[in-house]
Parts: C-alpha cells; sequence; structure tokens
C-alpha cells in the first residue's frame, strides 16, 4: 500500500523459537496465578492437530492469557500489523509467536501463513473483532476467520474471554484481574455449498458461540 509504514516481519518456519517458547511457557505458568487465572472447558482442546482459536477481545493484554489456556500447546496468534511497524517490537512480538494482518483489507500474505501453521498442527488464535473492547460488548466478526476455518482437517474452537481490562485499560495499569478464559465446543465448518456462503455461516456461528460463552462469564462475575 502507497505510503502505508513498513511492516518487519520475519517469520520462524516452526512459528516460534524454541528457546523463546521454553522460556515464555515458563513465565506463564508462574506468572498466570498471580492475575487469579481460571480455564474452563479444556477438555474441548484438542491435545493435537490444527486448532483456530476465535475469541472475543477485550484488553491488549489478551494474548498471553490464550497462550496461558493451552499450555502445554504452542499458541500462535494475529496481531494487527501496526504493532510491527517498530523493528525491536516487530522482533519481539515474532519471537512470542505474533504475526502481523492488515485489517480492513485482504491480507493474503497472513492469511496463507496462517494456513500454513494450521496445516503444520499449531494452534492460532485470532480476535476477529480487530481491536479490544476493554467491556463485554462484542463488535461485528472480521470475515477472515470464516476462511481460516475451512483449512482442511481444522478444529475450530470458540472461547470466551474476561478480566483482562481489569489488568490494563489502554496504557493505564488497573489491577490483577480476576482473569478466566472458557472454551466451547466446537464450532461445525459446513461441509457444502458455495466457499464464500460456508465462511459467512461458520462465521456467524462462531461469532454466536463466543457470545455466549463471553456472556456465560460475566454473569458468573456479577454478585450473588
Amino acid at each position: 500500500m502507497s505510503g502505508a509504514p513498513k511492516v518487519h516481519w520475519f517469520p520462524p518456519r516452526q512459528g516460534m523459537w524454541p528457546p523463546i517458547r521454553v522460556f515464555g511457557q515458563a513465565m506463564l505458568r508462574i506468572g498466570s496465578p498471580v492475575f487469579g487465572f481460571r480455564v474452563d472447558g479444556v477438555q474441548h482442546l484438542p491435545s493435537a492437530g490444527g486448532v483456530l482459536l476465535v475469541s472475543n477481545h477485550v484488553a491488549d493484554v489478551d494474548p498471553p492469557f490464550m497462550a496461558a489456556a493451552v499450555l502445554p500447546r504452542q499458541l500462535l496468534y494475529v496481531s494487527d500489523a501496526k504493532h510491527f511497524t517498530s523493528l525491536p517490537l516487530a522482533v519481539l512480538l515474532e519471537s512470542l509467536g505474533a504475526f502481523p494482518i492488515r485489517l480492513g483489507e485482504v491480507d493474503t500474505r497472513a492469511l496463507r501463513y496462517a494456513r500454513q501453521m494450521l496445516g503444520r498442527g499449531e494452534v492460532v488464535s485470532i480476535f476477529p473483532e480487530g481491536r479490544p473492547t476493554f467491556s463485554d460488548r462484542m463488535l461485528p466478526f472480521l470475515g477472515g476467520v470464516g476462511h481460516l476455518a475451512l483449512t482442511p482437517g481444522v478444529t475450530v474452537l470458540p472461547a470466551g474471554l474476561w478480566g483482562t481490562h481489569r489488568i490494563l485499560d489502554g496504557r493505564r495499569p488497573r489491577g490483577r484481574g480476576p482473569v478466566r478464559v472458557r472454551f466451547g465446543p466446537p464450532v461445525p465448518v459446513p461441509a457444502e455449498g458455495p466457499r464464500r456462503a460456508r465462511a459467512q455461516q461458520v462465521t456467524a456461528d462462531a461469532r454466536d458461540a463466543v457470545a455466549g460463552l463471553l456472556r456465560s462469564l460475566v454473569e458468573d462475575d456479577e454478585p450473588s
């Protein structure tokens, strides 16, 4: 795109550099209990095979909690390309499993890389709202999730996330949670019909599933 800031992206072939992966997972195991972290529905997370993890987006700190939720599996996640215009930050994010996508356009490079990682059996997390809401109000889902869901052999797993807005509100630290992640049953992927229609259907079904999980977390969080 003419005039757009340069996006730095040097994706490692294995999705995440092994030393960083080991160090990062150790830090997640140690650090997540500090924030009252709890995960429900782990029985829905396959122990192997490609998983497209679809979640609502509450705050900028959502990715590390999703990474903690899928342990011991590795998590790769889609992030707004604007975070990759600074080379040092881009290198850090990529080393932790992030890869950039240009929002508001068809980013074929990012989608191709995500499909490649899913085909290799990785867990790829996507926040289809595109930006954090800092609330329980969900935004419309962007269309890329439906096209990734059609990757052969992939499990589309919905997740609700709640409480990260209590840790960081924009750039302002707020507190220590608690933070909850809840996985639901996999979303069925239509096997017949035009590709575009199937992508739209699985996008709508995934959003409904995520909305239901988020609603249940918010209800559980309300004082009795």
